[in-house]
């Protein structure tokens, strides 16, 4: 399983960076790890799919890149051809006779998260990891805002001086 976890990770790495070589390669090797791997068929052929559609993702992206269009609709068929990598993952849901999860129920705030040491319940584990979430990014927050604070009074000064 970590041959082929390392082996989407690479996917990706060279996708990423128009190896289409070594991509070539990655997809060869998942293809033939899905025909001889049959307990892990399903998640194979989900990170195939993930692949070739971020594939076509960033294939159509490059295609846009080459067009005389506002940077703005650039930016806005980007955030839409994201559909590719989702249309990939139902396909091999809707494949393999799988239920595809939208994960947008409620959670059960009472149900624990069990982890290798210890469990703790899901709204513990939220609220742990929104406080951490404040803490590291408060420093940064607070540095952008004593950069805006000093700009904005060195526009003050300049505009008074004149």
């Amino acid at each position: 399983m970590l041959l082929i976890i390392i082996a989407f990770f690479l996917g990706i790495i060279s996708i990423s960076y128009h190896q289409e070589v070594f991509t070539l390669f990655i997809f060869v090797g998942l293809l033939t790890m899905l025909i001889i791997n049959k307990e892990k068929r399903f998640v194979i052929s989900l990170l195939l799919s993930f692949l070739t559609g971020f594939v076509i993702f960033m294939v159509s992206n490059d295609f846009v890149g080459t067009m005389n269009i506002p940077e703005e609709l650039k930016v806005i068929l980007n955030r839409f051809f994201l559909v590719f990598i989702i249309i990939g993952i139902v396909l091999n849901h809707l494949f393999f006779n799988k239920k595809v999860s939208w994960y947008n129920e409620k959670p059960d705030w009472k149900n624990p998260i069990i982890l290798p040491f210890h469990k703790v319940n899901t709204f513990w584990f939220w609220l742990i990891g929104m406080v951490v979430n404040v803490i590291i990014y408060l420093y940064f927050i607070i540095q952008k805002d004593i950069e805006y604070i000093h700009v904005f009074d060195k526009l003050k000064l300049s505009h008074h001086s004149n």
